[in-house]
């Protein structure tokens, strides 16, 4: 499936975080939420956040035949959030087992219906870091994993609007309020060919 534009591309934290958000939704009935949301958090909760990392590398075709990289290291790490009392430190094992388990089948709960535009080729355990949140009265444990993300190659949009990122969609440079442009004006190549 082409993605609408490239922002939905290079918009990684959003896809990733909102995939896993559901997937623990509709899979275990976990109230989950990811980074921005503006919403009231409940507790008991699950929060997911993808930190991306560093490019592997690896260069994409674009629609258009420009080489742009597509794939990167990330660290999800998904916080599991409940109260200390009325039952729930029960709650917060069962909840870290589930997200575990759900963990495991990432490549059959994570295909192209959740991720449309992109791929999650691997997704490695890096471990929990249980603590305490006295002032809440929370038990909080953060789960981690190395994850590898890419771009479908069919997810490329028909043709480069690179230039909406360097500037506006008639390809001139942002301009700030103080006057400085930002961008580089009529150009759509994001990166130098290799």
């Amino acid at each position: 499936m082409r993605a609408p534009d490239y922002e939905t591309i290079f918009d990684v934290e959003t896809a990733i975080e909102t995939a896993f958000a559901d997937v623990l939704v509709r899979v275990w009935g976990i109230p989950t939420f990811r980074q921005g949301q503006d919403v009231r958090l409940p507790i008991p909760r699950v929060d997911v956040q993808l930190q991306l990392g560093q490019d592997q590398g690896h260069f994409g075709l674009t629609q258009d035949g420009k080489l742009i990289r597509d794939a990167w290291h990330g660290r999800l790490i998904i916080d599991i959030v409940t109260k200390r009392v009325g039952g729930m430190p029960n709650l917060h094992g069962k909840s870290r087992a589930r997200v575990r388990h759900a963990v495991q089948y990432s490549s059959a709960r994570f295909g192209e219906d959740e991720l449309p535009y992109h791929v999650l080729s691997s997704i490695k355990d890096g471990g929990t870091d249980p603590t305490c949140d006295t002032g809440d009265d929370c038990d909080v444990s953060s789960l981690t994993y190395d994850v590898i993300i890419s771009v479908r190659t069919n997810a490329w949009p028909e043709v480069s609007d690179l230039g909406g990122i360097l500037g506006d969609a008639a390809g001139n440079p942002f301009v700030t309020a103080a006057g400085d442009q930002i961008g580089i004006a009529g150009t759509t190549d994001p990166l130098p060919v290799p």
